[in-house]
């Protein structure tokens, strides 16, 4: 909803910044009548404090951040959902992706130049400033286009960003909000320096969530995502344009250049540590972080060595860099206090990362509520397994745990000495895991456990456990959440869970069971059962699909069909392929009005 403008007939005479001095009142003769409407008035005092944002209450400018903040957030999730709706329509007209998408790059290219040159000419013509002294409309726009590159808030928080510029006293209680969550995962490692000489040493305290991820491997914003180490050639001299990047980041990280023997490093090997050193840098910084979203440090061979026997071994060593710089500072200045962890073990056969690595952070964030892993790492020794398996076991305050990948879930895991008062338990295609050990696994939560995600657990090899276990009924009396992809027969969804208080109810992939089955599920939870999800591989017809909303309608349920969120980023993905997410905003950032290019400008002071 646009902004209300002011009545420009509403009366101005309170204001002390006026342009040009009031006339002198007419007098009044002594004889006649006062006036009604202004009789009663009281004189005008100068000194009086005008009625507006700056002037009200502690409190209330309080509660006006906290409900602007509610009201931007709501907005964020409002734009995420119509661009998910927009991203599930695909066109089908026939351009070729190749050109396209060179012209996308050609393009960029550009635009990168021709900002560069601006800059220059700027510098050189100094443009910067007015007349008088003033900074010009241009100058904080390009001020404004920094900052956001430096990881400032984008304009789905415009609302809490335009309280900060009201005051000094709104400034300091929106500053929390504004820079609650930082979010690298895309950013270049130029964005990650300016976010640690501009942004981190006036708001670091404030930062509660950080977002990064390793892999990406841009060293300048106007650089395209390489291919990745593994097919780069590890002797070629680092590019003139990325050296001051990758010495910034060695020196913030105290690093050498050389082994411990005095041979130097291999040049891709400090280019591909520079971005776990800076975001080393950026944890450092960041005191009060409970909640990190992050990707360990590839350590893998590049291509080209696999098959080469006849390297030697202190050479072929000398081709994976071991630390993870990052992570390690994750481990020294934030592990006691994280709470929420979402992790991604990169790993591979010809690599250096195993599960040890998972273990190593695991074991000292022993106040963690909610986990959620990704775990890519081959198995490694006994030893390492069993490492990993006693940090499960220190969780003692873990709620909610999601294992997406990670051949660690075995009958092994499923013994462990829980102790932690878990509601949520999401397992994917846990190939290991058998269905009595499932069976015993989920009954040590029965009386903790609200949600139950399973897709593909248990498995469906063995026969003999198949008949013992399928229709046996769960003991679970607060599952109030169940989704379900399964390959069991229909007598697991329906006999199984039928003692459960299921309110939600989450349909993925089950091929045995049929429509009449989930009609019947429906029916024998609609004392409480309140929405009902079909995921977008369900094995239902469009048809099926709409009679289903239909019946659950009837029985007063919700029930809703849930698009594919991974093929509509990937379409994202593909539709913006090339294109540098620290520079494409450029063009909403020129549509937007004056007052928001000065709102980022006076923003500056406030830093």
């Amino acid at each position: 909803m646009p902004r209300r403008r002011l009545d420009p007939l509403r009366s101005r005479s309170d204001s002390i910044h006026r342009p040009y001095p009031l006339p002198n009142p007419a007098p009044v003769p002594a004889e006649s009548d006062p006036v009604p409407s202004t009789s009663t008035a009281p004189r005008f005092n100068p000194e009086r404090k005008l009625a507006c944002l700056a002037n009200l209450p502690p409190e209330l400018k309080t509660l006006i951040v906290r409900k602007v903040a509610e009201v931007d957030m709501e907005a964020a999730e409002g734009d995420w959902d119509d661009e998910s709706e927009e991203g599930s329509t695909i066109s089908d007209e026939g351009l070729d992706e190749g050109r396209a998408n060179s012209r996308k790059k050609k393009a960029l290219e550009k635009w990168g130049q021709e900002q560069l040159s601006m800059l220059e000419k700027r510098e050189q013509d100094g443009e910067d400033f007015d007349e008088d002294g003033n900074p010009t409309l241009a100058s904080l726009e390009m001020l404004r286009q920094r900052l956001i590159d430096a990881g400032c808030p984008d304009e789905s928080s415009s609302g809490i960003i335009a309280l900060s510029l009201v005051s000094r006293e709104f400034n300091e209680l929106a500053s929390p909000f504004m820079w609650e969550a930082i979010d690298f995962e895309d950013r270049s490692n130029e964005t990650i320096i300016d976010c640690i000489n501009v942004i981190l040493p006036k708001h670091a305290r404030h930062v509660k969530v950080l977002e990064f991820g390793q892999a990406e491997d841009r060293m300048l914003r106007v650089d395209f995502a390489g291919a990745g180490f593994g097919t780069r050639d590890p002797f070629r001299p680092i590019r003139r344009t990325h050296l001051p990047i990758v010495e910034e980041a060695e020196r913030l990280g105290g690093v050498t250049t050389t082994y411990e023997d005095g041979e130097r490093l291999l040049p891709a090997i400090r280019e591909l540590r520079t971005r776990s050193l800076l975001l080393a840098e950026v944890v450092r910084l960041c005191p009060n972080v409970i909640e990190i979203n992050c990707e360990t440090c590839p350590k893998t061979y590049p291509q080209w060595t696999i098959g080469l026997d006849r390297l030697p071994p202190r050479d072929l060593e000398r081709l994976v860099y071991r630390t993870d710089h990052a992570l390690e500072a994750v481990k020294k200045h934030l592990a006691h206090q994280l709470v929420d962890l979402t992790l991604v073990v990169n790993g591979e056969d010809e690599g250096a990362t195993t599960e040890c690595d998972l273990a190593s952070i695991l074991a000292v964030c022993s106040n963690l509520v909610r986990l959620d892993i990704d775990c890519f790492a081959p198995t490694g020794s006994y030893d390492e397994r069993r490492a990993l398996f006693r940090a499960f076991e220190q969780l003692k305050k873990l709620e909610i745990l999601t294992i997406q990948e990670g051949m660690f879930v075995n009958d092994e895991f499923a013994a462990l000495d829980w102790q932690c008062p878990l509601r949520v338990l999401a397992l994917s295609s846990a190939d290991d895991l058998s269905f009595p050990s499932f069976w015993d696994l989920i009954h040590k939560f029965t009386s903790t456990l609200e949600c139950l995600d399973i897709d593909g657990v248990p498995h469906t090899n063995v026969e003999q456990d198949n008949k013992k276990f399928v229709g046996r009924h769960v003991s679970l009396s607060r599952l109030d959440t169940l989704v379900i992809s399964t390959q069991h027969e229909s007598a697991f969804l329906l006999e199984s869970f039928v003692q459960c208080p299921i309110r939600t109810f989450g349909l993925g992939f089950c091929p045995a069971v049929s429509y009449a089955d989930i009609e019947r599920f429906v029916a024998l939870h609609a004392q409480t059962l309140k929405r009902v999800e079909v995921k977008h591989d369900a094995a239902l017809t469009e048809a099926q699909v709409e009679s289903l909303e239909v019946y659950c309608h009837a029985k007063g349920i919700e029930c809703e069909l849930l698009e594919d969120d991974e093929s509509s980023s990937e379409e994202q993905d593909d539709s913006s392929e090339g294109e540098d997410e620290d520079a494409l905003d450029h063009d909403e950032w020129v549509e937007e009005d004056e007052d928001a290019g000065s709102d980022w400008g006076s923003d500056v002071g406030a830093l």
